[in-house]
């Protein structure tokens, strides 16, 4: 029952915008939303499709790294959660002006379960199968979502990561 709740939630991102009367982009809020679903849906597409690239160049022995840390993945280790999170915001963004405040919790919820439960499942299976190699990652890649510069990203992995 609980699991349907992360799933339920997230969906009150649309409630405002489906009920509403008001067209959509009917302020600025309607066009910052916009954006975000865009750059949300571009980033968690792009993201997922260099993640199947590598796969499939491991298993044609194209590479032998272990670790995915090319393109968008060599700014955060989960750039298509970030991506799945920014989509539900957008949708948020998009009805808020439409709907009431609390409606907020939604996009709230969905960031929640990732930053709290999906990105700590996600780590302890990479460690648990690739060991050094992702910790090593970790190191050079610090951030878990944001987009980070790598100078950034590697202080911060240094900072949170190092024995």
């Amino acid at each position: 029952a609980g699991s349907h709740i992360f799933l339920f939630l997230p969906c009150l991102s649309l409630y405002g915008a489906i009920e509403s009367k008001e067209p959509l982009f009917s302020c600025a809020y309607d066009a910052v939303g916009f954006v975000f679903l865009v750059s949300a849906i571009l980033l968690e597409t792009i993201s997922d499709q260099q993640m199947n690239d590598f796969i499939t160049s491991k298993k044609l022995g194209h590479t032998t790294d272990v670790v995915i840390n090319q393109g968008l993945w060599r700014y955060s280790r989960h750039p298509n959660y970030l991506g799945e999170m920014m989509f539900w915001w957008g949708l948020y963004l998009l009805s808020a002006t439409k709907t009431e405040a609390w409606m907020v919790c939604g996009p709230i919820s969905i960031s929640a379960l990732f930053i709290f439960v999906s990105v700590k499942l996600m780590e302890d299976r990479q460690i648990q199968n690739k060991g050094d190699k992702y910790r090593e990652y970790q190191m050079e890649v610090g951030s878990s979502l944001l987009l980070l510069p790598p100078a950034i990203n590697k202080l911060l992995g240094k900072t949170l990561y190092s024995k």
